[in-house]
C-alpha cells in the first residue's frame, strides 16, 4: 500500500517524455534506454505540498460556519426607550462546503515487457545506468506524480460539482472559483502588476476580514519576475547582482512569494495557508492514496491507484487575487 505520506520518496522518478494511449504496456511500448531520465513536464506542486492533510468520512465536507454582525454604530437610546427592552435581532449562521473528487489510474504491463529489462534499445553505454530499472515501479511513480499535479490544478482552478448520482462525478471547488463566488479580487484590466495593485488587493482583503499571518502570493514565472522587479533593492555586495524576492513585508504582515507553474500567467493569488488543507476520504482498510494489484486475467501485471481528495480553503474571504494582469 502506498500512502500519501510516501509521495516525497516515490516522486523522485521523473515523468516520461512521451505518453502512449495504449491500454497495455508491451515490450514494444516500454522500451529500455541507457542514460539519465529527463522531462520538460512541470512537476512542482507547491501549494499541495505546503498545506497539511486531514481526513473526512463524507464526500462533502464543511469549510466554515459564517455569520455577520450588524454595522458598527454609536447606537444610543433614550432613557425612556431603555425602560423597554429592544427588539431582539438574531445573529444567523450559514455553512460553506466543498466536495471530494475521485482520482483513479491504472497500470498494465505485460510479462514480456518485465522480462525484457536487459534488452537495450538505442545507443548502449556500459558506463551509463539503465534509465528504468523496473517498468511497474516506474509506471506507478508516474501515475502518483500525475495525481499530485492534478490536485494542484484542481486546488487552483477546480469547478465545484456536488453529488447527484453515481454516474456523475463530484468535483472540488478551487480557490479562484471560491474567490469569485465571494466577490473578492481585483480586476487588473490588462494593466501591469504594480505595487499600487498589490496594495489595493491587500486593503480589500483586510477590509473583508483577512489576516495576513501565513499568506503567500502564488504566481507564474512572468508575474514572479514582475514582483522581483517591483520590490528589488540594491544589494550590499558590490559583486552580486540580481534579485529573487521570496517574501514581502506589507503594512498588514509578511507575505511569502511562491513560484507556481500551474498558475495562469495573468493572475496573482493570495492564499492564507493557515486555513487550507488537503482533505482525504480514506477507504476503510486501504488508506488515503493507495496502489493495489488487480486480478490477473492474462500475461500482464495489472494494478490501480486510487484516492478520494478535496480542498479545504476555509472562509473564502481569507483569500484574494488580482486577475487579468498584462503578460507583455
Amino acid at each position: 500500500m502506498i500512502l500519501f505520506g510516501l509521495f516525497k520518496r516515490v516522486l523522485q522518478s521523473i515523468l516520461p517524455a512521451h505518453l502512449h494511449t495504449d491500454t497495455t504496456g508491451s515490450s514494444w511500448d516500454l522500451v529500455n534506454y541507457v542514460g539519465e531520465l529527463a522531462t520538460a513536464s512541470q512537476k512542482q506542486t507547491p501549494l499541495v505540498s505546503l498545506i497539511p492533510n486531514k481526513r473526512v468520512q463524507n464526500d462533502e465536507f464543511p469549510l466554515s460556519v459564517e455569520y455577520a454582525l450588524a454595522a458598527a454604530a454609536q447606537n444610543v437610546r433614550t432613557e425612556d426607550d431603555a425602560v423597554t427592552a429592544p427588539t431582539a435581532v438574531d445573529v444567523t449562521t450559514s455553512q460553506t462546503k466543498n466536495a471530494i473528487q475521485i482520482q483513479h489510474h491504472s497500470i498494465l504491463v505485460t510479462y514480456k515487457a518485465i522480462s525484457n529489462m536487459n534488452r537495450i534499445t538505442g545507443i548502449a553505454d556500459s558506463e551509463a545506468p539503465m534509465s528504468i530499472q523496473d517498468h511497474v515501479d516506474f509506471q506507478t511513480a508516474q501515475k502518483l506524480a500525475t495525481i499530485k499535479r492534478d490536485m494542484e490544478v484542481s486546488l487552483i482552478n477546480g469547478t465545484y460539482v456536488a453529488s447527484s448520482a453515481s454516474s456523475a462525478a463530484t468535483a472540488t471547488r478551487g480557490i479562484f472559483e471560491a474567490i469569485s463566488d465571494a466577490s473578492n479580487g481585483v480586476a487588473a484590466s490588462s494593466a501591469d502588476l504594480s505595487k499600487a495593485l498589490i496594495n489595493q488587493m491587500l486593503r480589500e482583503a483586510v477590509a473583508d476580514g483577512a489576516t495576513i499571518e501565513n499568506a503567500v502570493f502564488s504566481v507564474n514565472a512572468f508575474q514572479k519576475q514582475q514582483i522581483s522587479d517591483i520590490y528589488a533593492y540594491v544589494p550590499t555586495d558590490r559583486f552580486l547582482g540580481g534579485e529573487n524576492i521570496q517574501a514581502i513585508e506589507t503594512d498588514f504582515g509578511r507575505v511569502g512569494v511562491v513560484y507556481n507553474p500551474h498558475m495562469d500567467t495573468n493572475d496573482l493569488l493570495m492564499l492564507d495557508l493557515a486555513t487550507c488543507a488537503n482533505v482525504f476520504q480514506p477507504v476503510p482498510g486501504k488508506g488515503e492514496l493507495f496502489f493495489e494489484p488487480l486480478s490477473i486475467v492474462g500475461a500482464a501485471v495489472k494494478g490501480q491507484l486510487y484516492t478520494q481528495w478535496g480542498f479545504d480553503y476555509g472562509p473564502a474571504w481569507r483569500h484574494n487575487a488580482i486577475t487579468g494582469l498584462s503578460t507583455s
